[in-house]
C-alpha cells in the first residue's frame, strides 16, 4: 500500500511572496495525498526520508464543512506533526473515503524524525493559507492549488550554540528608508561580522 517511490503528482508555482503547491490525482483523496507530499517536499527532500516504525505510521483525523475547509484541516494537522514532533513524511494515504459532505477523512502517514545529519533542510512552512485555495474537478481528475506561508529565513533546525543581540539608533527621518530595504542589505558600520558560525544574530533598530 505504501511506497516511497510513488509517482510525483505535484509541482511548485511562482507566487509573489510565498509558494503555491499544485497537486492532482484521479480522485480528491489522491490529490489531497499528493498535496501533503508536496508540502513536505518543500520542507525537506522526500527522497531522503525513510520509514521508521518506532515513530510512524500515525493517523490524522481531519474535519471540515466543505472541500476547502477539509483540505485546510488535513494540511494543518500534518504541518503540526512537523512543528511539534519534527516528523517528515515520505508517503501519505487516505485510509477512509472522504465523507460525501466533506465532513471528515482519516489519513495514515509514514516517515521518520528530522535529522540534520541525514535530511536536507528546505524551507520552513509557517502556515496554510486560504488565499486563492482551489479544488477543481476537471476531465483528467482533481486539481488542488494551495498557497503556503513560508519563512524566508529558516533557522528551526539550526540548533544555534550562541546568540547575539545588537541595538542601533537612527534619526526618525531614516526609518522609512531603512525599513524599505532587505535586511541583508543593512550593514551598520559598527556591526561585528566575526561572530561564530552556527549562531543567531538579532538586530534591533531604534528611531528617535
Amino acid at each position: 500500500m505504501f511506497s516511497r517511490n510513488r509517482p510525483v503528482q505535484y509541482e511548485y508555482l511562482d507566487n509573489t511572496a510565498d509558494i503555491q503547491v499544485h497537486a492532482w490525482g484521479n480522485t480528491f483523496e489522491v490529490a489531497v495525498e499528493q498535496c501533503v507530499l508536496g508540502m513536505y517536499g518543500y520542507i525537506s527532500d522526500s527522497s531522503h526520508v525513510d520509514f521508521d516504525g518506532d515513530v510512524t505510521p500515525i493517523v490524522i483525523k481531519a474535519k471540515g464543512h466543505d472541500c476547502l475547509s477539509l483540505l485546510y484541516d488535513v494540511l494543518n494537522e500534518f504541518l503540526c506533526c512537523n512543528s511539534t514532533m519534527d516528523l517528515l513524511f515520505c508517503d501519505v494515504r487516505c485510509i477512509t473515503p472522504v465523507a460525501k459532505d466533506y465532513s471528515s477523512v482519516r489519513l495514515l502517514g509514514i516517515g521518520e524524525k528530522y535529522s540534520k545529519e541525514k535530511h536536507k533542510q528546505g524551507t520552513e512552512v509557517k502556515a496554510i493559507t486560504y488565499s486563492n485555495m482551489q479544488v477543481l474537478h476537471k476531465e483528467d481528475g482533481v486539481h488542488i492549488y494551495v498557497i503556503l506561508d513560508i519563512s524566508r529565513v529558516c533557522y528551526k533546525h539550526a540548533n544555534p550554540t550562541s546568540f547575539f543581540q545588537y541595538s542601533f539608533s537612527y534619526p526618525s527621518e531614516t526609518a522609512s528608508q531603512l525599513l524599505s530595504l532587505q535586511i541583508t542589505s543593512i550593514y551598520p558600520p559598527d556591526l561585528p561580522f566575526d561572530f561564530p558560525p552556527n549562531s543567531l544574530c538579532f538586530l534591533y533598530f531604534h528611531f528617535h
